[in-house]
C-alpha cells in the first residue's frame, strides 16, 4: 500500500488525466471511497440528511432477528453519483468519450464498494 501511495504522489495531474489503467483505478477507488465514507457517516449519525437503513429486517434460520441500524448504502451510492460524477456530466458535450469512460469507472468503483 505504501508503494502505491508513493507512486500516486509522483504522478502528475496530466498523467492521471490520460486514458490509462491508473486513471481508471483512481476514478473507481475515489468513487468507492466517497460512497463508503458517506454510507458509514449516515449509519453513525454524523450526517443530518440521512440515517440508518431500516428496511433491512428479518429472521435467520437460527432464530436471530435483525432490527438494528444497517448501513444506508443507497444514500451513500446516490451521494457519490451526484458528487463524483458532476464534473464528468458537465464535460459530456466537450469530450464525450472520456467523460463516458470516467463515468463507467466511477460506477464500477461504486458497484465494488457495495458488494
Amino acid at each position: 500500500m505504501w508503494a502505491l501511495n508513493r507512486k500516486m504522489k509522483k504522478m502528475s495531474e496530466q498523467e492521471l488525466l490520460n486514458k490509462t489503467r491508473e486513471s481508471a483505478f483512481v476514478h473507481a477507488i475515489s468513487s468507492a471511497g466517497v460512497a463508503y465514507a458517506v454510507t458509514r457517516a449516515c449509519s453513525s449519525g454524523q450526517l443530518r440528511k440521512c440515517g440508518c437503513d431500516r428496511t433491512v429486517r428479518g429472521r435467520s434460520q437460527d432464530g436471530f432477528e435483525w432490527s438494528g441500524c444497517s448501513d444506508n448504502i443507497a444514500y451513500g451510492t446516490a451521494f457519490s453519483t451526484a458528487f463524483v460524477d458532476a464534473r464528468e456530466r458537465g464535460q459530456r458535450r466537450k469530450n464525450s468519450s472520456r467523460a463516458l469512460m470516467n463515468l463507467h469507472n466511477n460506477q464500477a468503483g461504486r458497484r465494488v464498494s457495495t458488494m
